[in-house]
């Protein structure tokens, strides 16, 4: 900081001109941190097909089936999930077994929601609010495994709300 002499015994600090413009960007990143970019609305749709043994993602101990990868610098939150199957109809629903979701892999402790809803498999739309709806950060993946009828297919419908996440605003220049 610069000192300029007023009058005899009084100062006042000046920023120089370099820590004037790090504090402007400083203040630039926070405001960018208040007011973040509208989201942006997708949908997207995943094909599923249960093996013989009606196994999708390799059951409740294989891989996971991946649905739908976030992109690197977003965050998701899924707000609509809609699971029709091949063959099956609200009037003659898809019924029996057992479908999870769940975050980067299948395990029971990151599920995100699961099938069956009140007995029916498919055809399901399930919604959730701003609130409580799935959050999946940047990279993360949302995976389906359980065991289903077998060699069925499914047809797995997503709406989801991307942000820019905070850490890319943040880094913006």
């Amino acid at each position: 900081m610069a000192e300029t002499e007023l009058r005899a015994g009084v100062t006042i600090e000046l920023l120089t001109q370099s820590e004037l413009a790090e504090e402007l960007q400083s203040l630039r990143k926070f405001l960018r941190d208040l007011d973040p970019p509208a989201p942006t609305i997708i949908k997207a749709t995943t094909e599923l097909t249960s093996d013989a043994s009606g196994n999708i993602g390799g059951g409740s101990s294989g891989p996971g089936a991946l649905v739908y990868q976030v992109p690197v610098g977003f965050e998701a939150f899924i707000h609509r999930v809609r699971v029709t199957a091949v063959g099956y109809s609200p009037a003659s629903p898809l019924q029996g077994g057992e479908l999870y979701f769940s975050r980067n892999g299948p395990t029971l402790s990151t599920v995100e929601f699961f099938l069956p809803v009140s007995g029916t498999v498919a055809p399901v739309v399930i919604t959730d609010g701003s609130n409580s709806a799935p959050q999946l950060a940047s990279g993360e993946t949302l995976v389906a495994f359980g065991s289903i009828t077998d060699n069925t297919t499914l047809f797995v419908g997503l709406q989801l709300r991307l942000w820019k996440s905070k850490s890319a605003i943040i880094g913006a220049g």
